[in-house]
């Protein structure tokens, strides 16, 4: 599949901040072209924001994702908490997929 005719992909992932180097490097490993993979992190942590971004872009695999964005989104209730992470990175979105 060429760069050109691969759809854009948002890739969304839930993961603790300690796996998040792990996700990262898998998704950055993955053979998909990496200028038409998006990566969008929720982080709904009380604290979030710079030191969020700052855990985020500090994964050796940051560098490899070209269209790695994060976002803060305040925090849910537990019980919303996952579909309420998946809507707000949805909303922001640019991909034609969604993984």
């Amino acid at each position: 599949m060429s760069e050109e005719s691969s759809p854009g992909l948002q890739q969304r992932l839930s993961a603790r901040r300690h796996f998040l180097p792990h996700a990262l490097a898998s998704i950055a490993a993955q053979d998909y072209p990496a200028s038409r993979l998006e990566v969008i992190v929720v982080d709904d942590s009380a604290a979030a924001g710079a030191a969020g971004w700052s855990a985020v872009s500090a994964c050796p695999a940051a560098e490899q994702l070209e269209r790695l964005r994060f976002l803060h989104a305040p925090p849910v209730p537990r019980r919303a908490a996952l579909g309420a992470k998946r809507n707000a990175a949805l909303s922001v979105a640019t991909g034609e997929l969604v993984a």
